[in-house]
Formats: structure tokens, sequence, C-alpha cells
């Protein structure tokens, strides 16, 4: 239903010559059919119009969304949940507030009218031409997606990391007297590196205490004699007892968590063999047999730094150069640094690693190098896909004897949420806020988390990784302390803002006062004019020149006229002047 033209001459009249009759225009999000109630007018598709009657003695005191409801429910027949105010236009004649709201459930929507019609944001966006206001309907569906998002989140959060700390608990490996975990999480053979996810990921739940001391007793205890680990059972081709930079990273990480500091001399060999690797400030995976040439990745780079970064270890800063310089121009950075100007194509896992290395290094989030980063992180976001961050694999080669190799899997979305949360990144990011929301809808029923990369198998890096994405983004919650304590303040500014559009909507019941008094006040101008047109005339002695047979009566007919002309017209005069003035002051244009 429309409101006919007829129909609004009919409310302003009804409202008064000179009122101000607003236009009240609603943006309605149908949740049972994804899309958006609109209106087909004219070639344009624009929002739903409801009835904007002044009530004086009903409506007044009520907010904006009461009256929203109430406005909806009589015109349609629909029951809504306000949202909130998504514009207010003033006018002199025809303000116009536009407000979004719900219908949440299955309703009647064809009550609406003929030419009513449900369309998705999808079909608006493909429209866009054809929308009127269709920023209003992006910023109310935003609106709605983070309402509904961030309604549960914190307690989807909350029970997923339970689903994968039980998951984790049930799963365990027990190998010759060690206890952790294996890459497929099958209860059998025990691996290094997944032992070492195992522990992070309860460290990354909150997790810690006599739970992980039998998991971290088996990690010291399959320390090589060189100081560093190795892979225990991961490796493509050819199995190899060789200390591993990655694998090696991982458990000194956890043992950090843990507690262990740079004095215990198991993590002082570690740190050791891990600080020997470096070569020109960058490292490889393993290091390089028969003086062969070391092969330096980004990788096993960002994994050292952020190592070293953690122990307090001056050699981070090398790595932290190597790094800045291997930068693409496009903001990310790729699994090597380009060779001979061959760039190495960039990628979302790979930025991602780096700037969570530069961050923990102490490089600062406005640092024009991460400020790139984190801009190739947003423009490589894409939120239609389950995935929003697009994953990728690559290798190492550990032993070119034997062509072991270490293959890795980089699950894109957690980490690239994690560098964008470490770089300032909240919850009030519609990135930050759908990533989370997707990377929660990536996890099993069992508590698992699935991956393209993961090919129906329950990896543990995949659940390591989304625990640490979603530790990085509650920790937001407890940082962004700001918003937190103005909240209270923003509430009433906003509910004083509501307060106001119900008032020009409902009236009020002082306008008759008001109306009263500016007809006194009238009534006592035009009393005041006529006594001070009688006042001046009489000093003129205009009056006994009227009654005199002299020539001076033409002259005082002149003055009567004169005077009378002034006194009429000089209030307005001053009047439109002191109005013009005022507007000046007050940086408005006269009559707007």
């Amino acid at each position: 239903m429309v409101v006919s033209d007829g129909a609004r001459r009919a409310e302003e009249g009804a409202a008064g010559p000179g009122a101000r009759v607003p236009r009240l225009e609603l943006i309605l999000f149908a949740e049972s059919r994804d899309g958006f109630v609109v209106l087909a007018e004219g070639g344009e598709i624009v929002p739903l119009r409801l009835p904007a009657e002044r009530r004086p003695g009903r409506d007044a005191g009520d907010g904006l969304g009461a009256l929203v409801a109430r406005a909806a429910k009589e015109r349609f027949g629909l029951d809504v949940e306000y949202l909130g105010l998504l514009a207010a236009e003033p006018g002199p004649r025809r303000p116009r507030l536009t407000v979004g709201a719900v219908a949440r459930g299955a309703q009647d929507f064809g009550r609406a009218g003929t030419r009513s019609r449900v369309l998705s944001m999808a079909d608006l966006e493909a429209r866009r031409g054809e929308v009127r206001d269709a920023d209003l309907f992006a910023a109310a569906h935003g609106w709605y997606r983070a309402s509904a998002v961030a309604r549960d989140l914190p307690v989807r959060i909350r029970r997923a990391v339970d689903r994968s700390l039980l998951y984790l608990e049930n799963h365990r490996s027990i190998e010759d007297g060690r206890w952790g975990w294996n890459l497929y999480m099958d209860g059998h053979s025990l691996g290094l590196l997944s032992t070492a996810e195992g522990i992070l990921a309860h460290l990354h739940a909150g997790v810690t205490g006599d739970e992980l001391s039998r998991p971290v007793a088996s990690l010291v205890g399959m320390q090589n004699p060189d100081g560093g680990w190795q892979v225990r059972k991961s490796l493509v081709g050819a199995q190899s007892d060789q200390s591993v930079t990655e694998s090696t990273c991982a458990v000194l990480w956890a043992l950090h968590g843990v507690g262990r500091s740079s004095s215990d001399p198991v993590i002082a060999d570690g740190l050791a063999w891990l600080e020997s690797l470096q070569h020109d400030g960058g490292w490889p995976s393993a290091a390089p047999l028969d003086g062969a040439a070391p092969e330096l990745r980004v990788f096993p780079t960002t994994c050292a730094v952020r190592t070293l970064a953690r122990y307090g270890r001056g050699d981070a800063a090398k790595g932290v150069a190597w790094l800045r310089a291997a930068q693409n121009d496009d903001g990310g950075w790729g699994s090597r640094p380009a060779v001979a100007g061959q760039t190495q194509a960039s990628s979302a896992t790979h930025t991602a690693y780096t700037v969570i290395a530069l961050l923990t290094a102490g490089v600062a989030a406005t640092d024009p190098a991460v400020g790139r980063a984190v801009a190739y992180l947003r423009a490589s976001f894409d939120p239609a896909k389950d995935e929003p961050w697009e994953s990728s694999q690559d290798h190492s080669l550990i032993n070119p004897a034997t062509s072991a190799r270490l293959e890795f899997r980089h699950f894109a979305t957690p980490w690239a949420l994690a560098a964008l949360a470490m770089a300032g990144a909240g919850l009030d990011d519609p990135v930050i806020l759908t990533g989370t929301d997707k990377l929660l809808g990536l996890q099993d029923p069992e508590g698992t988390w699935r991956s393209s990369l993961t090919g129906g198998a329950r990896a543990m890096w995949a659940t390591h990784d989304a625990l640490y994405a979603l530790r990085a983004v509650s920790d937001t919650l407890r940082e962004t302390v700001a918003p937190v304590v103005v909240d209270p303040y923003r509430s009433r500014e906003r509910a004083a803002l509501e307060h106001c559009a119900a008032e020009l909507l409902a009236g009020d019941d002082r306008a008759p006062a008001a109306g009263a008094r500016r007809w006194w006040q009238t009534a006592w101008l035009s009393v005041l004019t006529v006594v001070v047109a009688l006042v001046t005339l009489d000093r003129l002695a205009v009056f006994d020149a009227l009654t005199s047979a002299k020539a001076g009566k033409a002259w005082a007919w002149a003055a009567t006229a004169a005077v009378t002309l002034l006194v009429a017209v000089a209030p307005n005069v001053v009047g439109e002047e002191y109005r013009v003035w005022r507007s000046r002051r007050g940086g408005r244009r006269p009559g707007g």
C-alpha cells in the first residue's frame, strides 16, 4: 500500500497550515526471505512508506522504535523489530526520516501492496542504478548482519573452543611412554610438530598447568643433539631426523607458553641452533648439506623472527630487515623473496605470517610496511566464500639426498584474522566480524576444523590455526576498552536523537499552548501598533492640521499616510532582518 498524493495533502491539512509534516520511510529486511521488502514505483525501487500522522497525547514520549512498530502493524499488518534510524533529512516542509527494521518469521509481505517485491541484497546491488537510496539498503543490511552475528558471537566462540578441547582430549596419542598428538589426531603414532601444535591449541584456549605436563615432557625428550627438533612423521618422500626450522620454532613457542625461559638449557640449545641457521637475515627450513647454498624462505623466517622476539633475542631484528626487503609491490609476501627480478606472487597466508612476525618483533602497527600488508589482506578478503581468504600450500626440501621434503598447507583465514586483529582491528570491523563468523562455520560438529586443503581429514594444524585466530579476535574485546567506556554516553546520545525524531512524528501535548501564545502575541502587537501610530500623529500635530482650514491640511494627510505605512511595515522589516542575521550567525541559510 502506498500513500497517495491526496492522502499526503490530507495528512498535511490535518496537521495544520505551516506544519512540518515528516515523511517516514521504512527499509524492511524480511529475515525468512533473506531480502528487503521494496516498492517498484515509476521505474525506481524505493523503500516502504509509513504514516506519520501527529497523535498528541497518544504517542508523545514513545521512542521512534515503538512508533515504527505500531505504524508497520497498522499499515501493513507486519510485526517488525526496529533496527535504528538510518538517515534524517531536514526540510522546511517535508523532512524525511529513513529507518531500518527486521520482519522475523514467516509473514504475508503481499500486504505491503501490489507493487511490493522482496529482493535480496545481491539483487539490489545488481540493479543499483534503479534503487533509490541504495547506500541506505546496504547500511541496513550491514546493521542486520552485524547485530545477528554479534548477538551470540561470544557464546559461539566459547562453544567452539570447548568442542575442540574435548576432541583433543579424546584423541591423544601415547607411544613409548610419550604423550601427545599426531597429524590426523587418530590416536596412533606420536607426531612431534603436531604435539607442539596440540599444546599451543590448549594454550590458545586458556588451558595451562598439569594437563600439559606430559606432552611438554615428550617435546623436551625429543630434542635433537644439535638443539633443534625434527619432523617425525609428516615428511614426504622419505623420513629424516634432521632438525627443521618450523618444527623447532613450534616447540620453542609451546615451551615459552608454559613458562620456560631462555635460561633453561633446553631452550638455550634450541635458540642457539635456530640462530646458527640464519643467513643474511633469513632462514631456510633446514641446514644445507655438503656446503650447498641455503634456500631462504618467507615462512621459516617469520617463524624464527616470532620465536626469537618472544625470547628477546637480538637476531630477530636481522630477520625483520630481511622480511622488509622481501615485501612485494602489492603489499603482500610470497613464499620466497624476489630472485633476479622474478617476483613471487603474494599470498594471504605468507602476508599474514609476516605481519604477525613484524608486530611480535615490535614493529608498530602504523609502520608503512604493515599498513600496505593490511591493505593487501583487506583487498584479498572475499566474504562470499566459505573461506574468505584463499588457502595455499608449498613445500621445502629438507634433505636433497633422500628427497625428503616438508609439505606445508597454509590455512589462510585464521592467520589473516589474527594478523588484522594484532594490527588493531576488532569485532567492530566488518572484515573481522564476517571473517570470524565464516571461520566458526568451518568447524565440524565433533570439534575439528575443515579447510579446502584438508580433503575431509581432521588435521591438527587446522584446529590449532582456528583456535589461534579465535584467541586473537577474543583478545580485542579485552584490549579495545574505549568503546566500552564511551558506550553509555553514545547510548544517551542515540536516545536523545530518537526521542527528537519521535516528537517530530508524534507531535506533543504542548502544541496547542504554543499556538495560543502566538495568537495573543499577534493581538498584543496589533494593539501596540495602533497606539504607536496615534501617539506619533498627535506629537506631529497632525490632528490639529486635519481640523484646520489652512493649507497644511494636505501635508497632514500625507503625514498620516506615511506614518501609518511606516508603522505597519517597520516591524516586519526589522523582524526579517533580525532573522537573517541570526541565520547567518548560526551558519544556516535563510528559509532552510
